[in-house]
């Protein structure tokens, strides 16, 4: 994993050439107010960090998924909201318990 994948170095990647941390920091909040749509690219740049580089990790899971945070690429048919987990509690509401 990459533990450098921050906001503060987002910001690098977005032209920000302060010294510090914390600046660093205020120039990526600066760059969000700007431009809210840049939300998924500082979302992408972390969460790559979060990338597992150990090839037979990739698919070490019990699902035969990616061993890790974040998976390098969703399983076909899988999303946020049809995970395995989702579709086998299909009878969950808000509320409660359907039926």
């Amino acid at each position: 994993m990459d533990r450098n994948r921050n906001i503060a170095t987002w910001a690098v990647t977005r032209g920000s050439v302060s010294s510090t941390y914390a600046d660093k920091v205020t120039d990526a909040r600066s760059y969000l107010r700007a431009d809210p749509t840049l939300v998924p690219d500082l979302i992408a740049h972390v969460r790559s960090g979060f990338r597992i580089k150990y090839a037979p990790w990739r698919t070490a899971a019990h699902d035969s998924t990616v061993l890790g945070a974040v998976q390098d690429v969703a399983p076909s048919g899988f999303g946020p909201l049809t995970s395995p987990g989702r579709l086998v509690n299909t009878g969950l509401v808000a509320g409660g318990l359907v039926g």
